[in-house]
């Protein structure tokens, strides 16, 4: 993923305290970790269900609870360390990422806008589940898995 990129490059050249680099990039290597979760269900496993795979997702609940927990906290190092260290402030202004809309180049992702996807994907998947829930019958083999999951994640 992008941010995980960004982050092992940023922690070869650390320009700023450990400390705070922990406070930016807190948990960000295990909620990338579960990208292979996200993978598998864009993919398809041949499977007729994907209830299994949005509960993988809902166990990851407190990881992305303890990130969006952490996140105020990590925008606020991340302006404090742009203003005050010039050196982070060039790295972190000179690395964008390019986004894709289609077949066309977006506009760049700056570390900021990285950092809050993680907290975008949990707003996105509470709101799919409960778009899915409401089209499926209670009798569906996914329907209990789908509803767990967004049981958890509603919670977080």
């Amino acid at each position: 993923s992008a941010i995980v990129q960004y982050m092992k490059g940023m922690e070869s050249t650390l320009v700023i305290p450990k400390e705070d680099f922990d406070i930016i990039f807190f948990k960000i290597p295990e909620l990338y970790q579960d990208q292979l979760y996200q993978d598998q269900l864009e993919k398809g496993n041949g499977a007729e269900t994907i209830g299994p795979f949005f509960t993988m997702l809902g166990e990851q609940t407190p990881i992305f609870a303890q990130y969006q927990d952490n996140h105020p906290k990590a925008l606020e190092t991340l302006h404090r360390c742009s203003q005050t260290n010039p050196q982070f402030s060039a790295l972190t202004s000179s690395i964008k990422l390019p986004t894709l809309k289609g077949n066309q180049q977006g506009q760049a992702l700056s570390l900021e806008d990285l950092l809050h996807k993680p907290v975008e994907r949990v707003e996105q998947n509470c709101l799919y589940l409960q778009n899915l829930i409401k089209h499926i019958p209670d009798d569906h083999p996914d329907y209990s898995a789908l509803k767990e999951s967004c049981n958890l994640i509603r919670r977080s």
